[in-house]
């Protein structure tokens, strides 16, 4: 989709509806980004699971995750807390037999927050948002202040119902979460979508303070900038990306 909008915005088609023609949200198979890599190339070699499961809950690092979580359970594969963020990001890829799969049959003991995102992605990733929902309840209870938890229950009410709905979890992802660059281009997204566009430039500066070449504010950006007639700005921004 938006290969298709740069393509017309180059070509000077400044007339088009920009709702109609780009997803509200960050490009991608879903409507929103859940994570990134903003501190993958610093990863150390002695970077332990602990230190991943804070990025992701400081910056949702899905991508640091990704790239040092194999290597992890390849020198301890008892190492809880790496298999449960090994069984997020493999959620996060729509592979739920494979996630459940590394949680297994209930005999490890994970710990509890980490273990029900990642129930709570699965379900969303099998389209059973009420229970999405519920894993993510159930996480926030655990820890009230994780943003990441509070992210993971936005996503899911985005997917069931909507933007306006999802608003108040988004943001409060973005508060308690205010390094991270996802939680802010999400939020600003959402309050595009709902027409809010003087708000979601407030989010997306935020975004834009703490990471400004991650291609999920970079993709916020382009979009804000399509909402406001700018197809040229955000023909600048996608391109960047």
């Amino acid at each position: 989709t938006h290969f298709k909008v740069l393509a017309l915005c180059l070509l000077g088609t400044a007339t088009m509806s920009p709702a109609s023609t780009i997803d509200p949200l960050y490009t991608g198979p879903r409507p929103f980004s859940d994570g990134g890599s903003f501190t993958g190339q610093r990863i150390a070699p002695g970077i332990t699971s602990a230190v991943l499961a804070e990025g992701l809950r400081t910056r949702a690092d899905i991508g640091a995750i990704r790239a040092a979580v194999p290597g992890l359970l390849r020198q301890d594969p008892t190492d809880a807390m790496a298999r449960v963020l090994m069984a997020i990001v493999t959620a996060l890829r729509s592979e739920t037999e494979v996630a459940l799969s590394i949680l297994g049959d209930g005999s490890t003991r994970f710990p509890e927050t980490e273990h029900a995102i990642a129930l709570s992605l699965i379900a969303r990733a099998e389209g059973d948002f009420q229970r999405a929902v519920e894993e993510a309840d159930r996480a926030i209870s655990l820890d009230p202040a994780h943003p990441y938890a509070h992210h993971a229950r936005a996503t899911a009410i985005y997917a069931a119902e909507g933007a306006l709905e999802a608003i108040t979890s988004f943001e409060t992802a973005a508060r308690l979460g205010r390094d991270g660059a996802v939680y802010w281009a999400n939020f600003g997204a959402v309050l595009a979508e709902t027409g809010a566009l003087d708000p979601a430039e407030r989010a997306l500066s935020r975004a834009v303070a703490i990471d400004p070449t991650a291609c999920v504010v970079l993709n916020g950006r382009a979009q804000l900038n399509m909402l406001r007639a700018q197809p040229a700005i955000a023909a600048e921004n996608y391109s960047a990306c």
